[in-house]
């Protein structure tokens, strides 16, 4: 993707990071406008940054084969990824790597402030069991957040004929690795019309729903169709067949809520009220509803 309106500015909030120790590897998949000229400026001027240009492959849907190469190409004991578009907080590495240390972890995501066409900070679980059941909807971190160690990166890799490489590869390493997401807000996201995940919603959308539907049947064996129809309805805004359906995803929604994290059962909650209105429309609907959401943020 062409980044070279925004890539100067994402460049310098990695190379003043309160940590600088690094190596900035920035990969250009084959840009048609001064990206590479920019990043080949910053190469001159320091060190720590290294400039890796690939021509273009017509046949790329994402950003995963740039990615791989830099993973590739990476020789620290820790990678983290961001794109082109986005800012960096000056501590962001510093923070990341606290908490997957003094956590354990091996593989750190944060939370991620909004800006540009819409603001915001979006938020995250923390604990690795609560990702997994997040994952369940959506991505357990931005992709742009990703600080992993190597080994775990370099071996996991991200898969490069997936448009939603980001939320197919954390479905595979919440089995394989420990993650977990710092508390404060590590990097501001650019919210804006020509950024990845607006151009490729359709490829991503089917993509994430692919991923969605292994992950769901790998977790849960026991699981049935009409169980994936259910759950898979309530991200997607979809809607139910009928009150059983919903039934079903508020049983799913409970279950999936047994956790520690207040935060997650409160997210659990709103994605059961979102669902009954739209189910109920304006109608309060019956009893049980206000049952269901109480059991769901019931500590357990």
């Amino acid at each position: 993707m062409n980044g070279a309106a925004h890539l100067a500015e994402a460049i310098e909030s990695i190379l003043g990071q309160t940590l600088g120790d690094l190596e900035l590897i920035v990969v250009d998949d084959g840009s048609g406008d001064a990206s590479r000229q920019i990043a080949e400026a910053y190469r001159r001027r320091d060190g720590r940054v290294r400039l890796i240009a690939l021509e273009r492959d017509p046949r790329t849907a994402s950003g995963a084969r740039a990615t791989n190469v830099g993973l590739d190409a990476a020789r620290g004991r820790y990678i983290a990824r961001m794109d082109a578009d986005d800012i960096a907080t000056p501590d962001r590495l510093a923070v990341q790597l606290q908490t997957l240390t003094a956590r354990g972890l091996d593989v750190c995501g944060g939370l991620a402030e909004r800006f540009g066409d819409d603001d915001g900070v979006v938020w995250y679980p923390q604990s690795h069991a609560a990702i997994a059941a997040e994952l369940v909807f959506r991505s357990g971190f931005p992709n742009a957040t990703l600080l992993g160690r190597a080994e775990v990166l370099k071996a996991a890799r991200f898969s490069e004929t997936e448009a939603f490489e980001e939320y197919e590869l954390q479905t595979r390493l919440v089995c394989e690795a420990r993650l977990g997401n710092c508390p404060q807000v590590v990097l501001k996201i650019r919210i804006h019309a020509a950024q990845t995940t607006r151009v490729l919603r359709p490829h991503k959308s089917l993509s994430q729903w692919r991923s969605r539907f292994r992950y769901f049947s790998s977790r849960f064996p026991e699981a049935t169709l009409d169980d994936f129809q259910a759950v898979n309805a309530i991200p997607r805004g979809l809607p139910f067949a009928g009150e059983g359906q919903l039934a079903l995803a508020g049983r799913w929604l409970v279950r999936l809520s047994r956790l520690p994290e207040a935060a997650l059962r409160a997210r659990m909650a709103r994605r059961w009220r979102e669902a009954c209105d739209r189910f109920y429309g304006l109608e309060a609907g019956p009893a049980s509803r206000a049952q269901v959401e109480a059991d769901i943020l019931a500590a357990p």
